[in-house]
């Protein structure tokens, strides 16, 4: 009978896996410490942390206003192409399948210098209550 079991279990292990189909498998975007501008990222510290997930469109020719982030903000390219100037830094360049740790504290904005638009997965690691973006002050 033991014998039996045994005998089942091991046929059950060769083919449940052909039954699960393929296996799943996974594709790193990113991995850092740091910030586009080399800063170490910082989590806040908070009782009330909060994350935020959402897709950025920029419009052909279009712009995101000069701003800042207070959190760490993760972002994806889905398609399109955008420049993201940074004061006080060169112009750095994103394309389709890009990821990047944006810079925390730093006025930047974000250019459309294409023809169709940029949408961008936005990933924010924030706080209940702030705003995850601010408008630079002029």
């Amino acid at each position: 009978m033991i014998a039996r079991l045994a005998v089942l279990w091991m046929a059950s292990m060769l083919v449940l896996p052909a039954l699960a189909g393929e296996p799943a498998t996974t594709i790193p975007l990113l991995q850092s410490s740091k910030t586009a501008d080399g800063a170490p990222i910082a989590y806040p510290r908070t009782d009330k942390p909060e994350i935020t997930v959402m897709i950025v469109e920029v419009p052909a020719g279009g712009e995101v206003p000069w701003h800042t982030h207070p959190v760490p903000t993760v972002a994806y390219v889905l398609s399109g192409e955008l420049d993201v100037p940074t004061e006080g830094e060169a112009t750095r360049h994103y394309k389709a399948g890009d990821a990047f740790l944006e810079v925390v504290d730093r006025v930047h904005m974000g250019i459309n210098h294409g023809t169709v638009p940029v949408r961008i997965l936005v990933v924010y690691v924030g706080e209940q209550g702030m705003a995850n973006a601010k408008p630079a002050q002029q």
